[in-house]
């Protein structure tokens, strides 16, 4: 844990280093952003979930609002940049619904982005998940989006989201793999936690 902290710590240094006017901060943290040049805009998603101090399920509506918040500033901010770079080379997932949002502010118009299907499932029980454009402001001009080995999860799931967009360019490594969110599981009352529920993730 203490050098996974390090690791993350010094690379958040890095990252910021090359924001001019110095790197702002938003939604508790987990989103940093700025301007690289007069040109480039810089977003920097560290989790999709944790916006406020005590996240929790029943406050993701209240999560996601100050997300979209955030984003109104950020790209009223960037509305003269020629292009956009979305770092996700360290998110570590969330909940899909604030990739959704994410995606919403990048979408040119509705795309049908990825299929849903549990596994051992018939076909014909196909989700098939589409992106809406928000009605805020959005960014349609090129938009980079940098992945690493580290990119996992919900973040998975933002990038293949994104790449269904012709002004998206995916580049750096391949993500981790996991291509899953959390799925809740109702246990009795001697298995389970404190809230009555385990959480149970990709392994």
């Amino acid at each position: 844990g203490a050098f996974v902290g390090e690791w993350v710590s010094s690379q958040k240094e890095a990252a910021s280093a090359f924001v001019k006017g110095g790197i702002r901060k938003a939604a508790n943290d987990t989103i940093w952003w700025g301007h690289i040049d007069d040109d480039i805009g810089y977003v920097n998603i560290y989790s999709l979930t944790g916006f406020v101090q005590d996240a929790t399920w029943s406050n993701r509506p209240q999560q996601l609002a100050i997300v979209d918040d955030a984003f109104e500033e950020m790209l009223v901010a960037f509305r003269d940049k020629r292009a956009l770079l979305l770092d996700l080379t360290h998110n570590q997932g969330g909940f899909d619904g604030a990739s959704d949002l994410v995606a919403s502010r990048i979408a040119d118009r509705a795309r049908d982005v990825l299929t849903i299907l549990p596994f051992r499932t018939p076909t014909s029980k196909a989700e098939v998940v589409t992106v809406v454009p928000s009605e805020r402001t959005r960014f349609t001009k090129p938009v980079f989006v940098l992945t690493s080995e580290v990119t996992v999860s919900a973040g998975e799931g933002l990038v293949m989201m994104l790449r269904a967009f012709p002004h998206v360019t995916h580049i750096g490594q391949r993500t981790r793999g996991y291509v899953s969110g959390i799925l809740n599981k109702p246990l009795p009352a001697s298995l389970a936690s404190e809230e009555g529920l385990i959480e149970i993730g990709a392994v």
